[in-house]
This record gives C-alpha cells, structure tokens and sequence, in this order.
C-alpha cells in the first residue's frame, strides 16, 4: 500500500515537473526568444544606418532623422523605419523590409517606400506637452522619385512638390515627442 502510494505520489510529482517545463518552454518561445530578438534588432536600427542606402541617404540630408524597426511586413518580417523632420513643418518616413542577422549586420530586402506629410498645425497641452497634430500634404514617393530628390540635394520641387517655407509653431516640439528620441 506504501509503495502504491508512493508510485503515485512520484507520478503526480513528476506531472508537474512535466507541466513546468512545459509551461517553460512555451514561455520562452513566445516571449523571451523573440525580446532578445527584437533587442537586437533596434541595436540594428541604431547601427546599421551605413546598411541601407536610403537610411544612409536621409541620415545625410536631414540633421533631425531616426531610425527604428517595427513589425508588419510580409509574414510579420521586421520593416525598417527612417523619419526624418526637417523644414520645421514636414515629417518624411522611409520604410522597407529588412533581414537581420545581427546587431551590426542585416540588409534591405525589398523596395523602400516614402511617406512625406506636411503638419499643419501642434496643438499644446498648458503643460507644454504636444496634445496632437493636424496634417496637410500626404504624399507617397517610390525608389525612382526619391533618387532624382537626392540627385537635387532635397530640393522636391525636382518631382513636382513645392515645400511651404513658412516656420510652424511648435513643430521642433512635435517632432521632439515623435517616437525614435
């Protein structure tokens, strides 16, 4: 009667055990693989600016650009984002699928796409926090206008879009609470 409860007792024990690792594993493949992943994968965006052109060529031509990876491309495959703000009214944002192999070393694996929007208008909290922003011009642009754009050293008149000039309010402020500080 001992050994049969004791059988029983080892079984329930080692059920358990079963269950944790288990438990363990799943944890591990959902959640901790994927955040040392992604770790590395905003270490990329950071230092692999010099890996795609376009980032490269952005980095060059506006003093305020950032750079960060997000997630939505075909079969969830990391999409690097630059955005650049410049003109103290325009936000221009170039995305394109990336494959990553490390914190130092990936490629652009597919064709880039730009987004230029123009603000409008910031809207200030009393705390001098941004509350939100209105938009004007949302333009897309493809590899062949963005080229003749870096070939005009930013002038985008080159493709036939004319920039306002005049300063917007508070715009240094949006732009400084936009992601990638």
């Amino acid at each position: 009667m001992k050994r049969t409860i004791f059988i029983g007792c080892a079984i329930v024990v080692l059920l358990t055990a079963l269950v944790g690792v288990a438990w363990f594993v799943l944890f591990a493949g959902i959640y901790v693989l994927p955040a040392i992943a992604n770790r590395d994968h905003q270490d990329f965006a950071k230092n692999g600016v010099h890996l795609i052109k376009t980032a490269a060529q952005m980095d060059a031509m506006f003093s305020d650009c950032r750079h960060y990876i997000t997630y939505g491309g075909e079969n969830s495959q990391p999409v690097w984002n630059s955005v650049a703000f410049f003109g103290d009214r325009y936000e221009l944002t170039m995305q394109v699928p990336v494959q990553i192999d490390s914190k130092t070393q990936g490629e652009a694996s597919g064709s880039p796409k730009f987004f230029l929007v123009e603000v409008t208008s910031v809207r200030m909290r009393s705390d001098g926090t941004v509350a939100g922003a209105s938009f004007g011009v949302n333009l897309q642009m493809d590899i062949s206008q963005w080229e003749k754009v870096v070939e005009a050293d930013g002038d985008f008149s080159k493709i036939g879009i004319n920039l306002n000039a005049v300063p917007l309010p508070n715009f240094r402020q949006y732009a400084a609470s936009s992601r990638g500080n």
